[in-house]
């Protein structure tokens, strides 16, 4: 509406001009992969650095098979490994427990259940994140947001943690070697779809203001997804790990579903409406305790209505 251009680059190089004859328009700029550029609407170049966000894109090449996608669906695992929700994240990327900040792998000393340090943790190095939490951490309501919404839905848990928020469908343990989860008898990878892990006594906040903030074209309508406990569990232990899945929005529950290894998945279908600010997923041990809560959810997305 305005005439005002800009062009991200993210990988690469172009020249940048205010029009297609160098000899009425003058010399270009050259950016490279990461930089941004902007022509305002009186036709000049402006000169001060931008750096090319990806996340105000609703259109993306997929590097699986090379079909664009169309921005209807904003992928939640891929946020969580530091992704722009269009498969940019990285595989085993997640959010540090203790810092909230992005961590890129699973190291050794995260693959024990632990006890938590922390309640609550914001995480400012993820655009769309506000924060991490425990739910059930000790009898106060629990914290789900850097505004200060809590909720007291949560019964209190052990506070037994394993690895981070991730994502990918993966777990490692004493005894118990580094594999991918299965859910429906689907390993989810780059074909059968994205996962994320999050281990029972986890939970993650998302900011849907900060989504339409950042993608004004974009409004959030429904969250989606199928999740339920790792059929891998059976290999390991002859017991049965149950957890309770938790769905809320603004702090009220949406859906929460106990489910065992034997249950298969559930699906979660969730309506949003344009006052709706936070979607927290939460993971809790059920009556089983917290060893073996390898809990998945399947294909977890945001559906978007985005305007032409």
């Amino acid at each position: 509406k305005t005439g005002r251009t800009e062009a991200h680059v993210f990988k690469g190089q172009v020249e940048l001009r205010c029009g297609s004859d160098p000899i009425r328009h003058g010399g270009g700029r050259r950016l490279l992969g990461g930089l941004a550029g902007v022509v305002t609407a009186d036709q000049q170049l402006d000169e001060s650095p931008r750096r090319a966000e990806q996340s105000m894109f609703i259109r993306d090449l997929s590097e699986v098979n090379g079909s664009i996608l169309d921005g209807r669906q904003l992928n939640l695992a891929d946020i969580v490994g530091g992704g722009n929700g269009f498969g940019s994240g990285t595989v085993l990327g997640g959010i540090d427990p203790q810092t909230g900040a992005f961590r890129a792998r699973l190291d050794a000393e995260l693959t024990v259940n632990r006890a938590a340090t922390h309640r609550f943790v914001a995480t400012p190095d993820f655009a769309f994140i506000d924060s991490i939490f425990i739910p059930g951490y000790d009898v106060q309501p629990t914290q789900l947001s850097t505004t200060g919404l809590s909720s007291d839905v949560f019964g209190k848990t052990s506070g037994l943690i394993w690895g981070y928020p991730l994502n990918g469908a993966c777990h490692e343990g004493v005894g118990v070697p580094r594999h991918r989860l299965m859910l429906d008898g689907i390993t989810p990878d780059e074909v059968t779809g994205s996962a994320l892990t999050l281990h029972s006594n986890f939970g993650i906040t998302f900011d849907l203001e900060a989504i339409r903030r950042s993608l004004p074209a974009v409004v959030p309508v429904r969250l989606r997804a199928r999740a339920g406990v790792s059929q891998t569990t059976t290999r390991f232990t002859p017991q049965e790990p149950s957890v309770v899945f938790w769905i809320l929005v603004d702090g009220k529950v949406r859906q929460s579903q106990p489910m065992r290894v034997s249950d298969g998945s559930f699906e979660i279908d969730v309506a949003l409406e344009s006052a709706d600010r936070f979607v927290s997923l939460a993971v809790t041990e059920y009556d089983s305790g917290n060893a073996y809560n390898w809990a998945l959810f399947l294909n977890p997305r945001l559906e978007l209505n985005v305007s032409e």
